[in-house]
């Protein structure tokens, strides 16, 4: 039975908005047309030319702002944000090293976040030496020991994510790229207690760089993968049990050559869709493909809502861009020096909305793009990351000077008392007021090729009063929250199972 319960709501922070000149508003009626004018100050972050893998964000040195963790290519380092403005001189973690994913997520159990990073060999091709660990401790990053099954896998290192794989103790998923199709390297490494991982062979065989894990539905609780498999497909496939999946949806019906697949409720009907993005020989035909989900089953719903783009996209992030209730996202496209966000008009189409950037920066081959509130004024922010080679490459801050005022948020910070799972990972959480639904979560792989630890973000619109409902079958979470403050960063603490 479901629980309705009162807790303890720890005020973190609270910051007012930006002014500016536009507005936005939201309503459930088609015939008025949502404004969906939105600002951007671009700011180029790094200060050396290298191409960039991937991000994570985490508050490493507890002053309430969230740091970025970059792999630059042959480095892991961090730029520290400093009252709200990311530094341009970062910090390094490590050298010398073929870094691709960064994830943050407590690899030990010791109730402290680690960065983990895979890494792969100088060149790419021949057999890596595996995957380091870092933990921040005193001021510094102090280098980890773990399980010789995590750490002396071979290969050019992709993806390394936390994983829920059938039980409450959280694994290792590392998804190693290397030439040789027929030996993958592509592992998943059970928990078995006493810091110590067992290998699952998950994706023998398969050409896997990067997944995401989150339910469908707030229905009922399943482990649903996405992976992007080789240069020609991507599926959506369910674990039923500890060694095995089962593939559910093919999704290269829709777009030949899948890059990523994201999660998020467009419509606010309770269920996730998905936004695929890819590329094509085919010019005339859209890399991105938004999937309605009906009782998980996937239809194209593109043209509908108006979603076209015939370039190359490589990565997808999404969020409540101008807090109106309604998901919008941001893709990494490999075009010219143009931002592209798709404004979610909330009664079901979406505004493509072309960002220019102040300053002429790299053009080609944006590699990834992540979303996240770097100075805590309540509206999301973009990073991205662009590069044409090892030695050639930007990071770029779009900082969010839209006028949200008139619309309401809540940003969370979910803490629980089981020590396997800290950071609630796998959470559902639906957000009820009068009008609709909504479904969000804190699912694994937030990030390209890898994983966060950020509030999570909600747009409201003008609603100020609003149900939570909390549900993770896992940590005996099944909890409604029904006065949770608006427009501050909040953090809850639930007392979950062990």
């Amino acid at each position: 039975m479901t629980k309705r319960v009162l807790l303890l709501i720890c005020i973190v922070f609270i910051f007012s908005s930006c002014n500016d000149d536009s507005k936005s508003t939201t309503t459930n009626d088609t015939s008025q047309k949502i404004d969906t004018s939105i600002k951007f100050e671009a700011i180029k972050l790094n200060n050396e030319a290298t191409k960039t893998y991937s991000s994570a964000f985490y508050d490493y040195n507890k002053d309430g702002y969230l740091d970025c963790f970059f792999s630059h290519h042959g480095k892991l380092v961090v730029y520290p944000n400093k009252g709200g403005k990311l530094l341009s001189k970062y910090k390094a973690i490590t050298k010398g090293k073929d870094t691709h994913g960064v994830s943050i997520f407590d690899l030990n159990y010791d109730q402290q976040a680690d960065v983990s990073i895979s890494i792969g060999s100088k060149k790419g091709k021949a057999a890596g030496p595996g995957n380091e660990y870092f933990t921040f401790r005193n001021n510094k990053f102090i280098k980890i020991p773990a399980s010789p099954e995590v750490t002396d896998s071979a290969g050019r290192g992709r993806s390394i994510l936390p994983i829920d794989i059938y039980e409450q103790k959280y694994g290792i998923a590392l998804l190693n790229y290397i030439d040789n199709e027929s030996n993958p390297l592509n592992v998943i490494y059970q928990n078995i207690g006493k810091k110590k991982y067992k290998s699952l062979n998950y994706f023998n065989k398969t050409l896997a760089t990067h997944f995401i894990q989150c339910s469908l539905s707030f229905k009922e609780k399943k482990s649903i993968i996405f992976q992007r498999g080789g240069k020609s497909s991507g599926t959506i496939n369910q674990i039923v049990h500890k060694k095995s999946l089962q593939q559910k949806h093919d999704l290269k019906t829709f777009i030949p050559n899948i890059n990523a697949a994201i999660p998020f409720d467009f419509d606010n009907d309770g269920d996730f869709d998905l936004i695929c993005s890819g590329h094509s020989t085919d010019k005339t035909m859209s890399t991105l493909a938004l999937l309605k989900n009906n009782n998980n089953e996937f239809s194209n719903v593109s043209k509908k809502v108006g979603i076209h783009f015939t370039e190359r996209i490589n990565h997808i992030a999404t969020g409540d861009l101008n807090n109106d209730g309604y998901t919008d996202f941001v893709i990494a496209a490999k075009s010219d020096s143009l931002l592209y966000v798709f404004m979610n008009n909330g009664y079901k189409n979406f505004t493509q909305v072309a960002i220019p950037k102040t300053k002429q920066f790299s053009k080609e081959n944006k590699s990834a793009v992540s979303i996240a509130d770097i100075n805590n004024d309540g509206k999301l922010d973009i990073i991205e990351h662009t590069g044409i080679g090892p030695d050639v490459g930007d990071i770029i801050c779009y900082y969010n000077q839209s006028d949200t005022n008139a619309n309401n948020y809540i940003s969370l910070k979910l803490k629980s008392s089981n020590k396997l799972n800290p950071d609630c990972l796998g959470t559902m959480i639906q957000i009820s007021n009068s009008e609709n639904k909504k479904l969000n979560e804190v699912f694994i792989g937030n990030e390209y090729l890898g994983h966060s630890l950020k509030p999570i973000h909600i747009g409201l619109g003008a609603a100020a009063e609003l149900d939570l409902h909390f549900r993770n079958p896992k940590l005996n979470l099944d909890s409604i929250i029904t006065n949770v403050p608006i427009n501050k960063i909040t953090e809850l603490y639930f007392d979950a199972a062990q």
